[in-house]
């Protein structure tokens, strides 16, 4: 129970008589990034389809607009909407919290702040992974 994850640190995943079995968090940005991250890809690997994972999932790079602070040993999905300035393809964080779902409506996709990182500056550079 609870992973190192923001949004979706409180998440159940067990068996039940060898039948897979997911507590999402009640948060609806929580539940969609849990969804995304471990029911998503079982449902695949138990429909004998190859999980679509951030390796191969559509992605862009672009410019952070703002500095994002991360607690060290946590994986931070953050949301962006992506804006195209000049010739450069910016990333504007998207905050609020996770009960908020007005923030997915906004979201063109999401960055990965690492477990080893303490945040992540503006003007650096970050794989965006797109939402469908």
């Amino acid at each position: 129970h609870g992973v190192s994850l923001k949004p979706g640190k409180p998440v159940i995943i067990g068996l039940c008589d060898g039948t897979p079995v997911f507590g999402l968090p009640g948060h609806p940005v929580s539940a969609m990034v849990c969804f995304d991250f471990f029911v998503r890809p079982a449902i695949e690997i138990l429909s004998g389809i190859t999980p679509v994972s951030t390796i191969n999932q559509p992605s862009v790079q672009a410019r952070l607009k703002r500095n994002i602070n991360s607690a060290a040993g946590r994986l931070d999905v953050v949301r962006v909407q992506l804006e195209l300035e000049g010739d450069v393809l910016q990333a504007r964080p998207i905050l609020g919290k996770s009960g908020a779902i007005s923030t997915l409506s906004q979201a063109h996709g999401y960055f990965l702040i690492d477990e080893d990182s303490q945040g992540v500056s503006s003007d650096d550079t970050v794989d965006v992974y797109l939402y469908p």
